[in-house]
């Protein structure tokens, strides 16, 4: 969509709307460092009919991987965030139930067992 004059615009949009999902930035870094060039080049030929946004042809430019790095990095610590909570059990609803001594869960014969040595 980003190379052709009348959806350029909605891919442009839609290449910053899905760098929400986890894996496009990915996606989308492999794509530029295969593509930015051409499409810059695309973008700047005054022959060029379409309404979207002009591309640096620099592979870093915050348009093109600078932003899938950083959209990487903040997926990394907003994941990492949620597992931690989970893994605290802070979303946990359930009624505490009382925890029971240790003396009390042992059967029998590991009493005696203990007492023995």
């Amino acid at each position: 969509m980003r190379f052709t004059d009348d959806q350029a615009m909605i891919g442009d949009i839609l290449n910053f709307v899905l760098k929400c999902v986890p894996t496009y930035p990915l996606a989308s870094s492999i794509y530029c460092d295969a593509q930015c060039e051409e499409l810059s080049k695309k973008r700047a030929d005054s022959k060029y009919n379409g309404n979207g946004f002009a591309i640096s042809p620099d592979l870093w430019a915050i348009e093109n991987n600078g932003s899938d790095v950083i959209v990487m990095f903040i997926h990394m610590i907003f994941w990492s965030l949620i597992l931690m909570i989970i893994e605290l059990g802070w979303l946990d609803r359930r009624p505490k139930k009382p925890v029971l001594g240790f003396q009390k869960l042992q059967d029998e014969d590991v009493k005696n067992e203990e007492f023995r040595v």
